[in-house]
């Protein structure tokens, strides 16, 4: 029963994982949509900074605004659905780095000679998928990199459509390479669990059997890092600013900040 719930929270943690890594790269697209929006908003005219403007330059990004609101409300909801750990925040213990300290106390030249041999096998394949993989995927984000490099794809007038035709050109490469990386992380993780055994029995066969270290820390419940009580706190932290913000643009304190900003650049710093 142990192993099944290890290796659902196993499976909760890859998926957090992709979600995480997928969402960091649509809030960054997100966040090169408003830089080059206030650039355009910047370069419309003698007095750029209006309701009106701003509204009409900031409409043509709405489509991927949204999507990235509804992706940070889905990795709430996929924190509180799918807790690690049994809602318990903890790090995982590296197995790489178990490998790394149990080789550490071998002496290859000293254990049975097949054990040596299958132990060093396992490095080279090891070193071997690693490089040849990332060098495939670092291939197949080339073009996706050299799409995005063309000022010619961007043309900031509707980058709604922009973003459009760049998803349907730079997903499928970006799909293909996660694909390798993950199939490097895979096929290098049985690499390593198969020369994990291998080095135990080599030490239990030389030195015979090597005890594991016992671990006198008690697993206690911490509720400081349970994901709902963190979840709870950048909600109500959340819910505090959007009150304050509405109360700031109901007061007229929005157009005062925006006067002063732009008074700032175009005066004190002197873009203008």
């Amino acid at each position: 029963m142990r192993g099944k719930d290890v290796m659902s929270n196993e499976t909760k943690g890859r998926i957090h994982l992709i979600y995480g890594i997928l969402l960091s790269v649509l809030i960054l697209a997100v966040g090169v949509c408003f830089a080059l929006s206030c650039i355009s908003i910047y370069q419309s005219g003698a007095s750029p900074f209006t309701r009106e403007s701003i509204s009409t330059h900031f409409a043509r990004i709405a489509i991927p605004t949204y999507i990235c609101i509804a992706g940070v409300i889905g990795g709430v909801i996929l924190s509180l659905a799918l807790p690690v750990d049994g809602g318990k925040v903890k790090s995982r213990r590296d197995p790489e780095a178990a490998l790394s300290k149990l080789a550490a106390r071998l002496d290859l030249s000293a254990c049975d000679e097949a054990v040596a041999v299958s132990i060093r096998r396992e490095r080279k394949w090891r070193r071997a998928v690693t490089v040849i993989l990332w060098v495939l995927a670092g291939i197949t984000l080339l073009p996706a990199l050299a799409w995005c490099v063309n000022p010619a794809h961007f043309s900031i007038e509707d980058l709604n459509t922009d973003i459009k035709t760049a998803a349907l050109f730079i997903l499928p490469c970006a799909v293909v390479s996660l694909g390798l990386l993950t199939g490097e992380r895979l096929l290098r993780h049985a690499s390593v669990a198969r020369e994990t055994a291998a080095v135990k029995a080599a030490l239990a066969a030389v030195k015979g059997g090597a005890s594991a270290p016992k671990n006198g820390k008690s697993d206690k419940k911490n509720w400081v890092s349970d994901p709902r009580f963190v979840w709870g706190v950048r909600g109500a932290i959340l819910a505090v600013g959007i009150v304050f913000i509405v109360l700031g643009v109901l007061n007229g304190g929005m157009a005062d900040v925006l006067g002063k900003a732009i008074r700032i650049c175009t005066e004190c710093i002197g873009l203008g």
